[in-house]
């Protein structure tokens, strides 16, 4: 069986790996490692915050960390990265046994390179060095766990929420709302100086969609029921909340300049106090980017954890690290993302000029929001701030936060590139239905589910 996935797995390259051979690479072939040094493979915009963890690991034991970033792009501007070179490079040399110790895998469907081999199962390793609910943000870090293991853990992270972008928006009830509850409010509003949210029907569609993934696809049962009525309803919907000026048109150009009532802003390292934190009515943030009105929408059932229905996000930021099987360094990589989620690496990571990620580790959460607290203190002086609440109150929204499952490479060739002819009026709704359902059959029957 394990041969008939590896089979499939390079069989399936054709769906999941985007091919660009116009694209030029940044570095040269990834290098093998060496055993004694550790070699770590990414596809990160900014890297930097990672050489000081690595920087640091060497400086503590001696082991220097190659880190190598292979952020292409396939335009001059940088604004649209080529995953595909990377992706199937990744694939190719697990397959051989060969490349880096350690790999970023955040675009690929790493449960099914763990299933067939390729890349270790960390379960007991991070059973063993005790990751508490006490001592990190769990449901993060344990965001890569599936059915057949833990092949994956991710270092930070970064969520999202939904953000006025100006004082004079009417604002949404700021409760978790359902995509239709959100676009309900703002039609109510009459509010049509502009597309009212930046997202594009394409995206709209995307997120509803994952979030109701199960819904539509079973892969153990080896079922879909795409071709439905409610996928055709879902894909109908979304277009006509384009068509009504709610959010943006996928087949126009972004605009250059915000122009609309809502966005939804990344909550991140940097400012992590206005948007985190219940600061007096007399501050005011640096920008629309720290006003959060709302939690972003979401059409999936909650998840109850530890008895409390809570709310999945789309977490973005995570560069999920997964250890190369074939590495001669493999126990000495895990050691390494070890360091990685130490108290004083996470904070250290964190205070980088260029980091974005949220700390998982709670003890350098708290010392970042405590020292964005005193920036807000020292530029506001006439506040006078409780830090201690505000830090609990910061921590307590991040534990709010219920995982939802990376999508898997397939989405966006098989549904999303699909969805995408119906918003542009080349096939109808339920044509794509139909085409969604086909082609999802024929991938489920090549990856021998």
């Amino acid at each position: 069986m394990k041969n008939k996935h590896v089979i499939a797995l390079v069989l399936s390259l054709v769906i999941i790996v985007i091919m660009c051979s116009s694209c030029q690479t940044q570095n040269s072939d990834i290098a093998s490692s060496a055993e004694g040094d550790l070699v770590v493979s990414v596809f990160l915009y900014d890297d930097s915050a990672l050489q000081i963890a690595a920087d640091l690991y060497e400086e503590k034991t001696g082991i220097k960390v190659d880190i190598q970033n292979n952020f292409y792009t396939s335009d001059y501007d940088n604004t649209t990265q080529d995953t595909g070179i990377y992706t199937e490079r990744i694939i190719s040399e697990l397959m051989s046994g060969s490349g880096a110790d350690i790999y970023d895998v955040h675009m690929l469907d790493f449960d099914q390179l763990g299933e067939n081999g390729l890349i270790v199962d960390m379960s007991s390793w991070l059973e063993s060095n005790e990751y508490s609910n006490d001592t990190m943000f769990s449901n993060i870090l344990l965001s890569g766990k599936t059915e057949n293991g833990i092949f994956a853990v991710p270092t930070g992270f970064v969520y999202r929420e939904m953000c006025a972008t100006s004082d004079e928006e009417p604002i949404p009830e700021n409760t978790r709302m359902t995509w239709r509850e959100f676009f309900d409010q703002l039609s109510e509003t009459g509010y049509a100086k502009e597309p009212a949210y930046y997202y594009t029907d394409i995206d709209i569609f995307m997120e509803r969609f994952i979030a109701r993934t199960s819904d539509f696809i079973d892969e153990n049962k080896n079922v879909q029921n795409l071709d439905s009525a409610e996928m055709v309803s879902l894909l109908e919907e979304c277009r006509d909340w384009r068509d009504m000026g709610l959010c943006r048109d996928s087949s126009e150009p972004a605009p250059s300049e915000i122009s609309y009532s809502y966005i939804y802003s990344g909550i991140s390292a940097k400012y992590i106090a206005d948007a985190l934190c219940t600061l007096p009515e007399e501050y005011t943030p640096v920008s629309y980017f720290a006003n959060p009105v709302s939690p972003m929408p979401y059409d999936g059932e909650p998840i109850v954890i530890d008895g409390k229905e809570c709310y999945p996000e789309i977490v973005t930021g995570l560069s999920y690290y997964a250890v190369n099987a074939g590495s001669p360094n493999a126990q000495a990589a895990q050691e390494f993302l070890q360091f990685i989620l130490s108290e004083e690496t996470q904070a250290a990571m964190a205070v980088d000029a260029n980091a974005t990620d949220i700390p998982i580790n709670r003890a350098a959460f708290r010392t970042l929001v405590e020292k964005d607290l005193e920036r807000v203190q020292i530029s506001n002086r006439s506040l006078t701030l409780d830090l201690p609440t505000l830090i609990e109150e910061a921590e307590s929204k991040v534990d709010e936060i219920a995982y939802i499952a990376q999508e898997k490479p397939y989405y966006d060739t098989i549904i999303k590139d699909t969805a995408s002819q119906f918003f542009l009026g080349q096939i109808s709704a339920d044509e794509a239905a139909e085409q969604m359902a086909n082609k999802v059959d024929l991938y489920l029957k090549e990856q021998g589910y």
